[in-house]
């Protein structure tokens, strides 16, 4: 019986030891910015996430992912903080992605309550699109897109089809094995 108990523990340490090390480890490459968005590709074991981020362009806060595991179809993430915005005695609401007023995507927008910073004070709040796969094919050729949601004004965000473009670009590289050979080895 002891016998057993030590085989049993020995394997899980070994499988936990590969567990660990698969999960902390990952390679980044930071890619040219594409119109003010900073964008990077991280692989990890078993996905590579190509993502974009804009920060501070008229109070707003843009983060726009694409995420693919193995050979499924990308999964791709928006979120949007904004100020100078609030919910009216809710914490959450449902929200939705407009192209020509025509919903895409639908998510939800979160209060992150008040803060002062270099900006002075201020509301924030934030638009979560965590399944836009469906709705990305409506976003890129979209002039302009917006988001909505109950007790709040129609927040432009404007054209995405330079990002979404450059981030379908990331993902189509980052299958290259050449493309990772300037990556930064990061612990997560």
């Amino acid at each position: 019986m002891k016998g057993f108990a030590f085989c049993a523990l020995l394997l899980l340490a070994v499988g936990s030891a590969q567990s660990i090390q698969a999960r902390s480890l990952a390679h980044e490459v930071t890619l040219p910015p594409v119109q003010g968005w900073q964008i990077t590709a991280t692989r990890k074991v078993s996905s590579v996430s190509c993502a974009a981020r804009r920060r501070d362009t008229e109070g707003q806060r843009l983060y726009l992912s694409a995420r693919v595991i193995a050979d499924r179809e990308a999964t791709w993430e928006l979120q949007v903080t904004t100020r100078l915005r609030a919910l009216l005695d809710v914490a959450q609401a449902t929200a939705s992605v407009l192209v020509e007023d025509t919903p895409v995507a639908t998510g939800q927008v979160l209060a992150l309550g008040e803060s002062t910073g270099s900006q002075g004070a201020g509301r924030y709040v934030r638009y979560e699109f965590a399944e836009l796969a469906g709705g990305v094919v409506a976003i890129k050729p979209a002039s302009a897109v917006e988001l909505a949601a109950p007790g709040l004004a129609p927040l432009q965000i404007g054209s995405l089809a330079p990002i979404v473009t450059a981030l379908e670009q990331c993902q189509r590289d980052s299958l290259n094995p050449a493309f990772w050979n300037k990556a930064v080895t990061l612990c997560n």
